[in-house]
């Protein structure tokens, strides 16, 4: 019998699970929003109060959100999108005012 006419076994491959809905952000504003571009730096330095407390995955999804704002802000002098970028997410508007280091999240 040649190989070539057997029939094939049924592939064991996981059916593909539809994609979850995103969760909306949380609700946030931006305090600072710090550019340097210099030919031999172009960075973004956010800084961004929270008024709810957000659970993990809507500060990862947060935190993304802006990353991905950030990276996509054009052209700088030297290079096509930032080189740095940090972003950190405090917890309440007054936190940012009053206490450095009070954040709850950073990237």
């Amino acid at each position: 019998m040649d190989p070539r006419s057997r029939p094939r076994a049924a592939s064991h491959a996981p059916e593909k699970q539809p994609l979850a809905e995103p969760e909306p952000l949380v609700a946030h504003k931006v305090e600072v929003e710090d550019v340097t571009d210099v030919p031999a730096v172009y960075k973004v330095n956010m800084e961004v109060s929270i008024d709810a407390k957000p659970t993990e995955e809507q500060l990862r999804a947060l935190l993304m959100h802006l990353l991905t704002q950030a990276r996509n802000r054009g052209r700088g002098k030297a290079f096509d999108r930032p080189n740095a970028v940090f972003i950190f997410a405090y917890a309440k508007q007054r936190y940012h005012a009053e206490a450095a280091g009070s954040w709850v999240g950073q990237l």
